[in-house]
């Protein structure tokens, strides 16, 4: 007995369309973008691999590259022999076609496509590449690549370049977020210090110091303050303030404020 499923056009469920499988991996690069209990180097590192699984290569890498110096200069790298930590120049590389044209270049048989003899497929090996500019904050930091060993019998499709292009945003992000973050702790160290010492000042020299909030009206007092007009508990109404200034000033001061 045929199967009744044999010509009618129904598809397995359980097989994914391509369409399914970008969203997919979409949204795997998404989850590992936005976490936020990773280190920088180890959400690069994921990044590198989907893109590596996506793309069906051997290896990713991230590069910084100083154009001003022509310096290549390995960052993160996943597949094959971990190249983490070397400098090639920027012109023994196939990152500089990346630089060159400005955009996401791709060498699907690097022999074949003239490159037999270029110190780029010579010093790496690699027969077929997809690279594209890494930005932070609006700057360029680097390059992404995937490659592989072997030649593709085709060349490297608009989808895989996007999901390419995504990697990179999304490494982008990750260097941008943690430069935000580490000047975020230098601001506060920075005002840690700035406090201790201004507290340490106020001690030795017997002052004080308040802050009006015009909008909020609201008064803000210095430890120093505090203990010089003997205040305990909250004190940040405007009357509060006017309660601890001479009689004789407060007409001026009202004056000034408003």
């Amino acid at each position: 007995m045929a199967d009744p499923q044999a010509h009618s056009g129904m598809s397995d469920p359980q097989v994914s369309s391509p369409s399914s499988r970008d969203e997919d991996w979409e949204a795997h690069l998404r989850a590992i973008v936005a976490r936020d209990d990773a280190d920088t180097g180890s959400t690069i590192q994921d990044l590198l691999r989907i893109g590596v699984d996506r793309l069906g290569v051997e290896a990713g890498q991230l590069a910084r590259i100083d154009p001003a110096d022509g310096t290549h200069t390995v960052t993160e790298a996943v597949g094959l022999s971990n190249q983490t930590g070397s400098q090639s120049s920027l012109s023994d590389t196939y990152c500089r076609t990346v630089l060159a044209e400005g955009d996401t270049q791709s060498i699907a048989d690097a022999p074949a496509e003239g490159w037999a003899e270029d110190m780029a497929y010579e010093e790496s090996g690699m027969a077929c590449y997809l690279g594209t500019k890494v930005v932070v904050g609006e700057r360029l930091y680097g390059t992404v690549s995937f490659a592989s060993r072997t030649a593709r019998d085709e060349p490297f499709t608009e989808a895989e370049r996007a999901a390419a292009e995504l990697v990179a945003q999304g490494i982008g992000r990750a260097i941008e977020r943690a430069r935000q973050n580490e000047q975020l702790l230098k601001t506060r160290h920075r005002l840690r210090r700035t406090r201790s010492l201004f507290q340490r000042v106020q001690t030795v020299a017997d002052v004080g110091a308040w802050e009006l909030d015009i909008q909020a009206w609201e008064v803000f007092w210095t430890e120093g303050a505090r203990r010089m007009l003997c205040l305990s508990g909250e004190f940040s109404g405007l009357e509060a303030l006017f309660g601890r200034i001479r009689p004789a000033d407060q007409e001026e001061i009202r004056d000034e404020i408003t």
